[in-house]
C-alpha cells in the first residue's frame, strides 16, 4: 500500500487558528538572538510593571525529542544571560552570599506607580530618610550553617509594630534558630503608616507582589539557592501575609510558616496549597482579631482536604497551650518542621482557585497558563477554579469551574463590616475561558498519544510535539528552571475545542516495521477503520507522519 507523505505538522483543532501555522524542524543554525531580544523585552515589561509582552512566535519550529534537552538548556542559558546583562537591582547586588551574622542590608526600589514613599512624622522611620519618590524595601540576605550545595531560602516578613523594632526582632529570631543549613531573606516593610485611611503596612499589596516576583526570578539564578526550597514565614502581620501570599504563589513554594496569625480563608484558598507544606502555630490566648478561631478553622479545612486527597496536603496546625500573641521560641516549631519538605514543581494533580490579591490575578499556576478567565473580574461573582489530574495512561482530566463562596458566619469582633469566618463553596462548570496546558516528559509520555478530557468531554487526542515556542514561553511565563515545558495544548472552553502541535516527521517508516500502525484524524481522534484516499496522522513506533491512506 502506497502512502503519500506531506512533510508538515498539523494542528489538532482548526478552531484555534492562532496555532494553525506549519511547524518545521528547528534548523541547526537557528539564530537565537531573537530569543535573547524577546527575553530582554520581557524583563523590561516586568520592571515597568505593565507585563504586556505577547507570547514568543518565530516560525513554529518543532524540536526533535533527541534534541529537546539541549535546546531547553540553551534557551535557559539565554534567559540567565539576559538577566545578568539587564540593568536592575540584583538580589544581594549579585555579590557572594555572606553569613547571616555578617550580612549588610540591601534594597529594592519599588516603582512609584505601585507605591510612593511617605515621609511623615509617624512613618516610624527613625530618623526619617531623605525625600524620594519611590518606596524602598530593605532586606537582609545571609546563610546559616555550611552550604555544601543549594540550600533552602526562607523569606521572613515581620509584624506590624514599629518598623525598625519589628525588623530587628525578625533578624534576631532568624539568627538564633538552630536548624541549618539555610538562607534567610528578611524583609522590611517600606511604609509603616496609614495614608488617607489606607494602610501600606500589608505584605500582599501589588507593590510587594512586584518585589516577590523579582525575588523568585533572581533566586532561581543563584547557585546557592535551592529552586525547590523557597518558603514564606512570618509573625503576626507577617503571618497574615505569609498565608495570603503563600496561597497566591503556592506553585513557587515548598512551604509556608505563619506564626501567631490566622487569615480569613476567602483571602487565601487552602486548595491552592496542594503539595505545599503548611505550618501554623498560634497561642491559645491569642484571641484578638479571632486569630485562635481562624487558626483552628484552617486546620479543620486542611484536614478535610487531606481526607479527599490523601497525602497531598501536608500540614501541622497547632494551638499552643497557654501562649499569648507573643509566642515563645517562634521559629523552633516552624522551620525545623518545614525543612523536611521540598517543592514538587510539576505535580500531576493540581487544584487552583485563581483569586485576586489586591485586585490582581495570576496568569499562571504550575503548568497552567490562563489567557481568558472563566469568571468575571468582579470577585463577588465568583472565581475560576482549575483541577487537573494526569494518569499513567496519558489522560489529562481537566475540570474548570466558577466557584462562588457563601459566608456561613461573620466575625464582627473588631471590624464594623465584619470578616468572613466560616465559608461554603459552590462550583459550577465554566462555560467560557481560554488557557494553555504546558507539558513535558515529567507529566506525560511524549512518545504516546495524549488524551484531554474537559469537564467530562473528550476534546483532544494526539501525540504532541516539542516546540521552541513552548520552551521560550514557559521560561518567560514562570522564570523557573524546574518548569521548562516543551509542548502544550491550547484549550478554548467557549467552543469546547483544543489544539496542539501534533508530531509530524518527514521520514517514512518502511511497511516492514514491527510496530503496529495507528491512525488519527486531523482533530487528533483515533480512527480504527481508516478510509482509502482520506488524510490521517499515522503513528508507527516512534514515528508520526501526515499521510493520505
Amino acid at each position: 500500500m502506497v502512502r503519500k507523505i506531506i512533510p508538515i505538522v498539523v494542528i489538532a483543532s482548526a478552531a484555534l487558528s492562532a496555532r494553525a501555522e506549519e511547524y518545521t524542524a528547528l534548523p541547526a543554525d537557528y539564530d537565537y538572538s531573537k530569543v535573547s531580544e524577546y527575553f530582554t523585552r520581557c524583563l523590561q515589561s516586568q520592571v515597568l510593571t505593565n507585563y504586556s509582552v505577547s507570547p514568543f512566535e518565530d516560525g513554529g519550529y518543532a524540536v526533535s525529542p533527541d534534541n529537546i534537552g539541549t535546546v531547553s538548556d540553551n534557551v535557559w542559558q539565554l534567559w540567565a544571560d539576559a538577566n545578568k546583562s539587564f540593568s536592575e537591582q540584583k538580589l544581594n547586588s549579585g555579590k557572594t552570599l555572606n553569613k547571616l551574622t555578617k550580612s549588610a542590608s540591601w534594597s529594592y526600589d519599588i516603582p512609584s506607580d505601585l507605591e510612593p514613599w511617605f515621609q511623615i512624622a509617624h512613618t516610624w522611620e527613625n530618623p526619617p530618610e531623605p525625600v524620594r519618590e519611590f518606596a524602598r524595601m530593605k532586606y537582609i540576605l545571609g546563610s546559616k550553617g555550611t552550604l555544601d550545595g543549594p540550600a533552602p531560602m526562607f523569606i521572613n516578613i515581620h509584624g506590624s509594630g514599629v518598623v525598625k523594632d519589628e525588623w530587628s526582632m525578625a533578624q534576631e529570631v532568624c539568627r538564633t534558630d538552630h536548624d541549618t543549613p539555610k538562607i534567610y531573606f528578611i524583609a522590611q516593610i517600606p511604609n509603616g503608616c496609614w495614608i488617607d485611611g489606607y494602610s501600606w503596612y500589608r505584605w500582599f499589596q501589588r507593590s510587594k507582589q512586584w518585589v516577590w516576583e523579582k525575588v523568585f526570578r533572581q533566586a532561581f539564578l543563584r547557585s546557592e539557592i535551592d529552586p525547590n526550597g523557597l518558603f514564606f514565614i512570618g509573625i503576626s502581620e507577617g503571618a497574615y501575609g505569609s498565608q495570603r501570599v503563600g496561597s497566591f504563589y503556592a506553585d513557587y513554594l515548598a512551604g509556608i510558616g505563619p506564626m501567631a496569625g490566622g487569615e480569613p480563608l476567602t483571602n487565601c484558598p487552602p486548595e491552592n496549597m496542594r503539595h505545599v507544606a503548611f505550618n501554623l502555630r498560634t497561642g491559645e490566648k491569642d484571641n484578638m482579631f479571632s486569630r485562635d478561631v481562624y487558626t483552628r478553622y484552617v486546620g479543620e479545612y486542611l484536614d478535610r482536604l487531606s481526607e479527599k486527597y490523601p497525602g497531598d496536603y501536608p500540614h501541622m496546625v497547632k494551638i499552643e497551650p497557654g501562649q499569648p500573641h507573643s509566642l515563645v521560641q517562634y521559629n523552633q516549631g516552624t522551620t525545623p518542621w518545614l525543612m523536611d519538605y521540598r517543592r514538587n514543581p510539576v505535580p500531576k494533580h493540581v487544584c487552583w482557585e485563581n483569586y485576586p490579591m489586591d485586585g490582581r490575578y495570576r496568569d499562571g499556576f504550575y503548568n497552567l497558563r490562563v489567557f481568558k478567565r472563566s469568571a468575571p473580574d468582579d470577585d463577588t461573582q465568583g472565581r475560576g477554579y482549575y483541577e487537573m489530574d494526569i494518569d499513567d495512561n496519558n489522560v489529562i482530566d481537566m475540570r474548570v469551574s466558577v466557584v462562588v463562596e457563601d459566608v456561613l458566619q461573620w466575625d464582627n469582633s473588631y471590624y464594623g463590616t465584619g470578616l468572613p469566618l466560616y465559608i461554603n463553596k459552590q462550583y459550577t462548570p465554566a462555560t467560557t475561558g481560554r488557557f494553555k496546558i504546558y507539558l513535558n516528559d515529567r507529566l506525560v509520555d511524549m512518545t504516546r498519544p495524549v488524551t484531554l478530557i474537559l469537564n467530562g468531554q473528550k476534546i483532544f487526542e494526539g501525540v504532541v510535539t516539542p516546540t521552541l515556542e513552548d520552551v521560550v514561553n514557559s521560561i518567560a511565563d514562570y522564570y523557573d528552571p524546574e518548569r521548562i515545558f516543551t509542548a502544550s495544548i491550547d484549550v478554548d472552553i467557549d467552543n469546547m475545542t483544543a489544539g496542539a502541535a501534533v508530531a509530524g516527521i518527514e521520514d517514512v517508516t518502511a511497511d516492514g516495521c514491527d510496530a503496529p500502525a495507528v491512525y488519527y484524524n486531523l482533530q487528533g481522534i483515533r480512527v480504527d477503520n481508516p478510509v482509502r484516499g482520506r488524510m490521517y496522522i499515522r503513528r508507527q513506533g516512534a514515528t508520526a507522519t501526515r499521510v493520505i491512506y
